[in-house]
């Protein structure tokens, strides 16, 4: 019991300094829907606000498929106890509907440590792509669903060969066995 006490002291110890460096912020939007037809830009802006008493650096980062299609300037900034900053993100419309997520990430701006301890938002990121009437979906999209790929060609040869090695394996074995008194064990009575 008093070795599990210890455990837990160090630990909170060891936890509680990082735990300090995390800030807190607002913004004044929660998520962004974006509609349009494919290749338009859309822009639209947010407002950060360090609502911490210490000064913040912020990063503001999407996933990686998506980054032909969100750019955000700034996408790194600091700001001071009550400060605030508008960002402004411009979305390039799909070809398809998809969602996605951009992630707001404040530090405290004063942290040495090789541990960054910090507080995150997520904001969900909907493209809605408005379809032509009467327009067909492109040849890519429709050769793609009914092809097979050359990974699951390379997949089914590879199959194929172990298949082979392992029936070989076993033709041998039966030989060896069917070739060989020295497998044989005989019992004296």
């Amino acid at each position: 019991m008093i070795e599990n006490m210890k455990i837990l002291i160090t630990t909170i110890i060891l936890l509680f300094p990082s735990i300090a460096f995390a800030g807190s912020s607002s913004v004044n939007q929660t998520s962004f829907v974006v509609n349009g037809i494919s290749g338009e830009v859309t822009t639209s802006s947010m407002r950060v606000n360090n609502t911490d008493t210490i000064n913040q650096r912020y990063e503001l980062s999407q996933a990686d498929s998506f980054v032909s299609l969100i750019s955000v300037s700034p996408a790194e900034f600091y700001l001071n106890p009550s400060e605030s900053q508008d960002v402004v993100i411009r979305f390039r419309q799909p070809q398809e509907s998809s969602k996605t997520q951009l992630a707001l990430l404040s530090f405290d701006s004063n942290q040495t440590s090789q541990l960054k301890v910090g507080n995150g938002i997520k904001f969900p990121v909907e493209f809605l792509t408005s379809q032509v009437a009467g327009a067909v979906a492109s040849d890519k999209t429709l050769s793609r669903a009914s092809s097979v790929s050359t990974w699951h060609i390379a997949i089914y040869i590879l199959d194929i060969m172990l298949v082979a090695l392992a029936s070989w394996l076993i033709n041998r074995r039966k030989f060896a066995y069917s070739h060989s008194n020295n497998y044989k064990i005989n019992f004296i009575v």
